[in-house]
């Protein structure tokens, strides 16, 4: 019971902060709205980022156990000095973002336009959309750093399989809440759903980097936290 509380102290918050991702918020809102057909895309959507998670999973787990099989590596030894080498990644991929930021906007203005322009998606197949929604989650770089160390956090812990099955679809059904969270609007809601996007996108201009950058360098220090002052 010690163990798995301590590896929930660790999933939870490093899933939450894999959550936060304006630009797969934006997109997923943008694909709501009160047409079955359109629930059906943001269904879609959400799962191509579930499937990315589920694939990264299996290969994040085939490979670390290929490694500790060849090398006879410890992963519960080593497991800190991953989570240091990612938190430094993370400090970087704080940085790039400060520099980027302009970069990102952009990007939600175009996958915006390019939603409309393509009749509110109805030419978009299903399969489309959640390879769309796949590539959304995987190319999302601080979340992705995050589910390495989660993955391995994970794999790590002295806990059943079945335990660790179940703590990989929590952690996976938080970080994917920007897929899911309009989806779970109510019925007489999704409608209206479209008309937050302007306004979300002016926030996320003025405040977006701010709160981005301070996300990730917090769970850039989760990482070092736990890989220099636990680890040690």
């Amino acid at each position: 019971m010690h163990e798995l509380a301590g590896l929930m102290a660790f999933v939870i918050p490093a899933s939450l902060g894999a959550a936060w991702s304006p630009i797969i918020l934006v997109t997923a809102t943008d694909l709501a709205d009160s047409t079955k057909a359109s629930r059906s895309r943001g269904l879609a959507f959400w799962l191509g980022g579930v499937i990315a998670l589920v694939v990264w999973a299996v290969i994040l787990a085939s490979a670390l156990w290929a490694w500790l099989q060849s090398a006879a590596r410890d992963l519960e030894k080593d497991l800190p000095m991953m989570e240091i080498a990612l938190g430094v990644i993370l400090v970087l991929v704080g940085f790039v973002t400060l520099l980027q930021w302009r970069h990102m906007v952009t990007t939600i203005e175009q996958a915006r336009a390019h939603h409309h322009h393509d009749s509110g998606g109805q030419h978009r197949t299903l399969a489309g959309v959640v390879a769309f929604g796949a590539v959304m989650q995987g190319r999302d770089v601080s979340s992705m750093v995050l589910y390495v160390a989660i993955v391995g956090r994970i794999g790590s812990a002295d806990v059943p399989l079945p335990v660790k099955f179940a703590v990989l679809a929590v952690s996976i059904g938080i970080i994917t809440t920007a897929f899911w969270l309009p989806l779970a609007a109510p019925a007489t809601l999704p409608h209206h759903l479209a008309a937050w996007i302007s306004p979300l996108g002016r926030w996320l201009d003025r405040h977006g980097r701010t709160v981005t950058v301070a996300v990730i360098w917090t769970m850039a220090a989760l990482l070092l936290y736990h890989g220099i002052v636990l680890g040690g």
